[in-house]
C-alpha cells in the first residue's frame, strides 16, 4: 500500500508541474533554458533572484517536469499557505511555510540538511526586490551552504514581477516570463579551505550572487 502511494504522489508532482509549466507558457510565452545543468541526484542548491512569489512555482515546476519521480524542497512564506489549491500543489513538490522574518535555528538546521541530499530552491537575497534589481546576498546562506557542501546552480527569473504590477506600473498578467538556469558554480574549493568560516560564507554567497547576476536574457 505504501509504495502505492508513493507513486500516486510522485505522479500528482509530474501532473501538477506540467500542468503549471503548460499554463505559463500559454499565458506568459513561458522560456525555460539550461534545466539540464541541475544534476538529477545529490545534494544541490538552487539559488535564484526573488522578484514575486511566482519563483516559488515556476522554478521548481521546470525541474518537475522534465526529472519525474523528484521532490524540490523550498522554504516559502506562510501566507502563500493559506490558498488550498497552491498549498496543495508547493507543499506537494516539497515547500514548507516559514514566517517573514524569521530565522530560526530549526529552520537552518532543515535546509542545511536537505542540502546534504535534495535539491533545495532559495532566495539568497533573503527578501523579494521590488523592482526586480538584484539585491546583496545573505551571508548565513553562505554559511549553510559551506556546512551542507552542495552542488549550488544559480537560477534567474525575468519578468514576472510585472505579473501582479510593481510601485510603477500596474499588473501585466500576460506579461513574458524567462528562466535560466546556470551551470554549477565552482565552490568546491571553499569546501576544503580551513580559513575563516565568516569570511568564507561572505566570499560563497559573494560568488553565488555574481552566478546569478551573469545570467541575461
Amino acid at each position: 500500500m505504501g509504495k502505492i502511494l508513493f507513486i500516486i504522489n510522485r505522479c500528482w508532482i509530474f501532473f501538477s508541474a506540467l500542468v503549471i509549466i503548460t499554463y505559463f507558457k500559454l499565458a506568459n510565452r513561458l522560456k525555460v533554458s539550461g534545466v539540464e545543468n541541475v544534476p538529477r541526484r545529490g545534494g544541490v542548491m538552487l539559488a535564484s533572484n526573488h522578484v514575486s512569489m511566482f519563483e516559488t512555482i515556476i522554478i521548481p515546476a521546470a525541474i518537475l517536469a522534465r526529472m519525474p519521480g523528484g521532490k524540490v524542497f523550498a522554504p516559502a512564506k506562510v501566507e502563500l499557505f493559506k490558498i488550498p489549491v497552491l498549498r496543495q500543489i508547493i507543499s506537494s513538490w516539497g515547500s514548507f511555510p516559514v514566517k517573514r522574518g524569521s530565522a530560526h535555528i530549526s529552520v537552518m538546521k532543515k535546509i542545511t540538511e536537505l542540502m546534504k541530499k535534495e535539491k533545495v530552491m532559495v532566495f539568497p537575497e533573503g527578501t523579494r526586490s521590488k523592482m526586480g534589481e538584484l539585491g546583496k546576498g545573505n551571508r548565513m546562506l553562505g554559511r549553510l551552504i559551506l556546512e551542507a557542501k552542495p552542488v549550488v546552480v544559480p537560477v534567474r527569473i525575468f519578468g514576472a514581477e510585472k505579473i501582479l504590477g510593481t510601485a510603477q506600473e500596474g499588473p501585466k498578467p500576460f506579461h513574458k516570463v524567462t528562466v535560466k538556469f546556470g551551470s554549477p558554480i565552482n565552490v568546491q574549493g571553499f569546501y576544503s579551505s580551513e580559513g575563516n568560516k565568516k569570511e568564507l560564507s561572505q566570499k560563497i554567497i559573494d560568488a553565488v550572487m555574481d552566478a546569478i547576476s551573469q545570467l541575461k536574457i
